[in-house]
């Protein structure tokens, strides 16, 4: 299980700010960037909050990302 520090971290390499996870969770910015950097473990609500976004997040990633190109040759090639 991933901590709440490495859900704010994916997060955050994938492009989004403190400001828009807080948006996005109901969580402070403050609290997110406490979270961040070490400074609180965060409140177990936080983390399934974190988690459900980090889940949508990338689950709605995936549905965006183009298919490989192998299965674009095998698709073309049958």
């Amino acid at each position: 299980m991933k901590t709440a520090k490495q859900l704010i971290d994916e997060l955050s390499a994938d492009g989004m700010t403190q400001g828009q996870i807080a948006g996005k969770t109901g969580i402070t910015q403050a609290t997110i960037s406490r979270i961040q950097s070490g400074v609180s473990e965060g409140r177990a609500s936080n983390w399934h909050r974190l988690h459900d976004l980090h889940t949508c997040h990338f689950s709605d990633a995936s549905r965006r990302s183009p298919a490989p190109a192998a299965q674009s040759t095998e698709q073309e090639a049958a």
